[in-house]
């Protein structure tokens, strides 16, 4: 059931999501020279690792850094700060969806470089599920949340799940991205 709603969702929403990411697509190149999209290797469902896919929102050459990193901020465009408020940057992982190694509400998939963060997540077993475009962490927190706090919140989701779960966390994505709260950079 969970697959034929990320299905059904990502087409129906698919015209919309074109528009939007040809319109960032024009503004990142506008501003910056370089590639409209980052790609890069997270880690997902039972540790495998796949390509994950974004609109680019940093400098070229910026070395591979969580958003948590202070030091984030001194590679982003502003155009990507535009971007990142709104969450428009995640808009590609709706390729991701698609391709079957996302679903629309799960944790959030982490960097190869994120070790304690990888490591609590093996012990709480929050890799058993399909990692996310939004979860509850991120309308618990979003980069402000600590890793225990993180950690905390996926472990309830991975105990909690169900459709009322799934849908106040689909409501609350919308509410946080227009209120842009708890983004760091």
């Amino acid at each position: 059931m969970r697959r034929f709603f990320d299905i059904s969702f990502t087409i129906l929403l698919s015209p919309i999501i074109l528009l939007i990411c040809i319109i960032s697509s024009i503004l990142i190149k506008f501003e910056s020279p370089g590639p409209v999209f980052f790609c890069s290797q997270r880690v997902g469902k039972n540790g495998d690792i796949f390509t994950i896919y974004k609109l680019r929102t940093m400098k070229i050459n910026t070395p591979l850094l969580p958003t948590s990193d202070s030091s984030v901020s001194n590679y982003v465009t502003r155009t990507g700060r535009l971007l990142r408020s709104f969450s428009i940057d995640e808009l590609p992982q709706f390729l991701n969806i698609l391709n079957g190694n996302m679903t629309l509400i799960g944790p959030r998939p982490c960097l190869k470089s994120q070790d304690r963060l990888i490591k609590k997540r093996k012990d709480f077993g929050i890799f058993k599920m399909k990692p996310g475009l939004t979860g509850l962490a991120q309308v618990k927190g979003r980069d402000s949340l600590s890793t225990k706090n993180k950690i905390r919140y996926e472990n309830f989701y991975l105990l909690n799940q169900s459709l009322k779960l799934d849908l106040y966390i689909f409501v609350m994505s919308f509410i946080k991205v227009f209120k842009t709260k708890d983004i760091n950079h």
